[in-house]
């Protein structure tokens, strides 16, 4: 891949840049992203955590072929990159905590069959605690929080950046009666990150129908997506966030105290604070992390070696029996006990 003039120059200004050139995701057409501590320009400050929020690397299945074991046949993946991505693979996003990233965490002494199962185990032992943490958001004063959030810190946003103004009073209607445009600006707040583009534009279209047009629509969208930035990344020193503490809705402090507030607060897991946004951040990241699960068919192969194990444990030669024993205990003795073939 050859650079551009401009991306030579760059290089050459200093001996103290590092330029890591390929394709990491085929999500973005952004061709040149920026690091760096000094640099007022740059995307983001140089770090690890920023790379993988903004550069978002993928890695690509496509489940074209089987593999035998024993007289059994399995369905298998081929893993790219993107950017030897084949026609009708499947691009997952990479986070940083990705379990595809880690060394094996099994003992050394272990087959290769026996680090598949414990790795499952790990996988499986996640999920269930992810899902409980998600579980504890399924009360109403959740999305009732999100929305009251969000109605307020959008008008302010436009307040400050767009010379139309909302008209208040439309605003709050619009939020009072439109079920569809609360119910997207949830999903969007909510969503895992390779969804935002499409609630977004379920958010977009909600606003239109609202006759929302021309600069003030996008700076609501821009509102919006600014919104979710600041709540995912905890950024209490943004001054509309600082501007909405001091709102009549929010001036009894809620933010800083969700827990304990009647309206708005429930019964959360336990988190580092009790502030609005570290609670929003505990949902995400569990949710997150089921969603990367789900959408990685190659980590769905661990978990299936570890449930498989807890039927029989396994050697890859071994795999037939603990199939069999799964057959004979699910199959025969719960759903058709007694059948004869």
């Amino acid at each position: 891949m050859s650079l551009t003039k401009e991306q030579i120059e760059l290089l050459e200004r200093s001996n103290r840049t590092i330029a890591i050139v390929g394709k990491f995701s085929n999500s973005t057409d952004k061709k040149e992203y920026i690091f760096s501590n000094v640099d007022k320009n740059a995307d983001r400050p140089l770090s690890a955590p920023a790379f993988f929020e903004l550069a978002r690397p993928e890695i690509c299945s496509q489940n074209n072929k089987t593999i035998t074991i024993g007289n059994f046949s399995y369905q298998g993946y081929d893993l790219s990159t993107p950017l030897m991505d084949k026609k009708g693979a499947h691009s997952q996003p990479i986070m940083l905590d990705s379990q595809l990233l880690t060394t094996n965490q099994a003992n050394k002494n272990f087959s290769t069959a026996e680090k598949i199962q414990a790795e499952g185990g790990i996988l499986f032992q996640e999920l269930l605690e992810n899902l409980n943490t998600v579980s504890a958001y399924s009360h109403s004063n959740f999305p009732k929080s999100l929305l009251a959030i969000s109605r307020d810190y959008l008008a302010l946003y436009v307040d400050e950046n767009c010379e139309d103004g909302i008209g208040m009073a439309k605003w709050q209607s619009n939020f009072s009666e439109d079920q569809g445009l609360n119910t997207a600006i949830v999903k969007y707040l909510s969503c895992y990150e390779s969804d935002n583009r499409d609630n977004i534009a379920e958010i977009r279209a909600f606003l239109i129908e609202n006759k929302y047009s021309g600069e003030l629509l996008n700076t609501l969208i821009r509102a919006v997506v600014n919104l979710k930035n600041i709540l995912v990344t905890e950024n209490e020193h943004d001054t509309i966030w600082n501007r909405l503490k001091r709102e009549r809705l929010f001036a009894d402090g809620w933010l800083e105290n969700i827990s304990g507030d009647k309206n708005f607060g429930f019964a959360g897991p336990q988190v580092s604070k009790n502030t609005f946004m570290s609670w929003y951040n505990t949902f995400k990241y569990a949710s997150d992390s089921v969603h990367r699960l789900i959408r990685s068919p190659v980590q769905h192969s661990f978990l299936f070696c570890y449930l498989a194990s807890k039927y029989e444990a396994h050697s890859a030669a071994g795999t037939p029996q603990a199939a069999r024993n799964i057959y004979d205990t699910s199959f025969i003795t719960t759903i058709w006990p007694g059948h004869l073939f």
